[in-house]
């Protein structure tokens, strides 16, 4: 079942990977110019909302890049792995990429 959490943890996931959200520049450090360094720096955004893990993955016509962020298993404390299956959702359907 999903929970607030969840929800809120693949919406925010979701938007990102649509390009709808990006964390704020910070002063103290430059901008990443690469585009894997600003989808890290997103990813490391969400987690600091709380989620306890996030995983990305965007795949474009240069390729695909992954970032992840936080633990996958709360048990053992397993870091989040961009080989990890995740499920993503919309309103109106859901899936698991492989």
């Amino acid at each position: 079942m999903m929970t607030l959490r969840h929800l809120a943890s693949t919406a925010a996931l979701t938007a990102l990977g649509l390009g709808l959200i990006a964390p704020a520049a910070s002063a103290s450090e430059p901008a990443p110019t690469t585009f894997r360094g600003r989808l890290q720096d997103s990813v490391d955004a969400i987690h600091r909302t709380g989620t306890v893990g996030v995983v990305a993955q965007s795949t474009g016509p240069r390729g695909k890049r992954h970032a992840t962020a936080g633990v996958a298993d709360t048990g053992t404390g397993r870091a989040a792995d961009v080989r990890d299956r995740f499920r993503i959702a919309s309103t109106t359907k859901t899936s698991s990429p492989r």
